[in-house]
């Protein structure tokens, strides 16, 4: 009965259009409506997650804004977040790290994040993040070795090749299995659609694209957000929130349906 539930889920993902877009299926729609949810309008930004007080410009609000900025119907919304990333003199040209998801390109290799805090408002801790330095071992941790494989693909370097075959090494079937999930025995859901977007962008055919879709649909929140952590049996160890939904979001937005059988 799972096999079929399985195959039913990706017999309807793959249908056309060639690219899906939010709205066109429930699966992505109820991802788009769980963003909405989290705007707070007189803070201008979405929130965390539910009943969160903070907001953070990146990379929650960067996201949601490149992803929200594809459609018509949250123009009032995106013009707001602008307007918030403007007064705080913050770019929306990216961060150092994540612009490299929107065809730009970020200096090699990529850098951790460090947060900072800019104000208080409205009941509302307001907080960013800005790449600071690149650890020693910055190619043991998935994301890292993703945005570099992503950074070196865009740049047209063919040591990205090298960067995707130990990216792939740490797809162990379930999740990426990377140096934060051998600590702590969890796997980052963002992580996971981070792998199926890369492969996606670099029209890798040998990855399982079924198997990554199938764990991905088991993360969903009945409201429409993916959770942050899971285990091997998909057993949830976090909760919904906006980066990671944005994450999934666009790694299922990325794939051509029409390429794959």
């Amino acid at each position: 009965m799972k096999k079929v539930l399985i195959l039913a889920l990706i017999f309807f993902l793959f249908s056309p259009p060639a690219t899906i877009r939010g709205g066109e299926i429930a699966f992505i729609s109820k991802a788009y409506s769980f963003l909405k949810a989290m705007y707070v309008p007189e803070i201008g930004l979405l929130r965390e997650y539910w009943g969160s007080k903070r907001c953070w410009l990146y990379n929650d609000n960067y996201l949601a804004y490149k992803i929200l900025s594809r459609q018509k119907e949250y123009l009032e919304l995106t013009r707001n977040i602008e307007r918030v990333f403007d007064n705080y003199k913050v770019s929306l040209e990216g961060n150092g790290r994540l612009e490299v998801l929107f065809d730009q390109i970020i200096e090699f290799p990529p850098k951790v994040g460090e947060s900072f805090y800019l104000d208080y408002r409205d009941g509302f801790s307001i907080f960013t993040e800005n790449a600071k330095m690149s650890p020693l071992d910055w190619d043991e941790y998935g994301d890292l070795l993703l945005y570099g494989t992503i950074d070196e693909s865009r740049k047209g370097n063919k040591d990205y090749q090298s960067l995707w075959i130990r990216a792939k090494d740490m797809f162990d079937g379930f999740g990426i299995r990377d140096r934060v999930a051998i600590a702590t025995g969890k796997y980052e859901t963002y992580k996971l659609a981070l792998f199926l977007f890369t492969a996606n962008l670099l029209k890798d055919d040998s990855i399982d694209r079924e198997k990554i879709i199938g764990i991905l649909s088991k993360l969903q929140d009945e409201d429409g957000g993916f959770v942050t952590h899971y285990d091997k049996n998909s057993n949830w160890l976090g909760f919904s929130n906006v980066e990671t939904t944005c994450f999934v979001i666009l790694a299922l937005e990325s794939c051509n349906w029409n390429s794959l059988d």
